[in-house]
């Protein structure tokens, strides 16, 4: 009796002890590991003019020279014609030629941002102690973004970055810095992370006119503008196929793909699109022999995402693309410009084919080559411009109105005549 006590106190000193090892066991296997800290900023909720004076969790805005938030929408960034993401930027003002970013300690380990200039651009990090550890160099690029990624494996590691370039003529968006350091990971990773919003821009080849039998080409560009990443990314394509055959179709990725061809739709599977990811599609397509001239071939395409925020969708830009008598294609979108009723040089500017609630710069050139900007504006939700610009110049004679979207780069020009 007394060695089955035993035994059975042997047997619960054991368990207890296979128990308290198991939890030890859970316990360190808990304990979070070393990570990187990885801080974003998109200038989006900042007031214009105003100096960026916040640091992002490891890194701080400073030096000699302070940053300042920008804004699309202010008429005096219109020229040169920038391209930015969202409406918000970050620059160091008219006459400073370079800008500083500091990590809050000399341990960081990547650093990337986007650039917009009209001249080139140079950005270079650098240790604690002044030495340069890498640099990259960018050309004019006006009409598009541009990222640069600076990386520092080992050490020494990155103490500060400086941006440098002519002043007045580049601006900064959406950077991201890495530090080492230990963090402890968030228990909800998923909730936590920030919603992608993508846009979906059209654009066709020839750009105005088909003629039936012929081919054309047409490309969708799929952009993540947000902060977060697209798990799955669908476009939906309005297609009638007694109008228009779907011959083949690219992609700038190999994981996308055609998923279906229906009667009144084709639907592409991007997959998933990260931060700063663009993904294009080029489909190649005929239209049919006997067809009724001037149907509408450019027709809105949607682009369905879930993120982690559940997800959502977007409408493509709409093309000026008809089925006509002869081919036509033009480099510009079609712009209208309308005097406007009443006294003064009030003129209205129109289009119907811009990318829907996208910033829009206008800005025009005299007889005398003289540029002039006009102002940033936001297109509706059916991608339609409608503005009332007063020309300031009082030279007269034939002029030229130009626009240009923020986010697609799509460009539109028509001359005019003040009297």
């Amino acid at each position: 009796m007394k060695l089955l006590v035993s035994n059975q106190h042997s047997r619960l000193a054991y368990a207890s002890l296979l128990l308290a090892t198991m939890l030890m066991l859970v316990i360190v296997l808990a304990v979070p590991a070393p990570l990187h800290a990885t801080s974003m900023m998109d200038f989006e909720n900042g007031v214009d003019g105003s100096p960026v004076v916040s640091s992002i969790t490891n890194v701080s805005f400073g030096g000699d020279t302070p940053w300042m938030y920008g804004n699309a929408a202010n008429p005096q960034y219109a020229i040169p014609p920038h391209t930015v993401n969202g409406m918000g930027f970050t620059w160091v003002g008219e006459t400073a030629g370079a800008g500083r970013i500091t990590f809050v300690e000399p341990t960081g380990v990547r650093f990337a941002a986007s650039f917009s200039t009209a001249d080139a651009l140079m950005v270079e990090a650098f240790d604690a102690s002044g030495h340069s550890l890498a640099k990259r160099t960018i050309g004019p690029n006006l009409g598009r973004l541009d990222r640069i990624v600076l990386e520092a494996s080992a050490p020494p590691l990155m103490a500060y970055v400086v941006v440098s370039a002519r002043p007045g003529r580049w601006l900064m968006d959406d950077i991201e810095a890495e530090s080492a350091v230990t963090v402890t990971p968030d228990p909800q990773p998923e909730r936590s992370r920030p919603p992608a919003q993508l846009t979906l821009t059209q654009r066709s080849n020839p750009s105005l006119g088909v003629v039936p039998g012929s081919s054309f080409g047409l490309t969708l560009i799929a952009t993540n503008r947000g902060q977060g990443t697209a798990r799955t990314a669908l476009v939906r394509l309005p297609m009638n196929l007694d109008t228009v055959q779907l011959l083949d179709a690219q992609f700038s990725r190999p994981m996308a793909w055609v998923r279906s061809v229906a009667p009144g739709e084709v639907v592409i599977d991007l997959g998933g699109i990260g931060r700063n990811e663009i993904v294009t599609t080029t489909l190649r397509l005929r239209v049919a022999s006997k067809v009724n001239i001037d149907t509408e071939l450019g027709t809105p395409a949607t682009l369905h995402w879930t993120d982690s925020m559940g997800g959502d969708s977007v409408t493509s830009n709409r093309l000026p693309l008809h089925v006509t008598v002869g081919s036509q294609d033009t480099s510009t979108l079609p712009l209208e410009v309308m005097r406007s009723q009443g006294t003064g040089q009030v003129f209205t500017v129109s289009s119907n084919y811009v990318h829907p609630f996208e910033p829009v710069a206008l800005w025009y050139d005299t007889p005398d080559g003289e540029s002039f900007a006009a102002g940033t504006y936001q297109a509706n939700s059916e991608g339609q411009l409608r503005a009332l610009i007063e020309i300031t110049s009082t030279a007269r004679g034939r002029y030229s109105m130009i626009a240009r979207g923020l986010w697609s780069g799509l460009d539109a020009t028509t001359p005019f005549a003040v009297p």
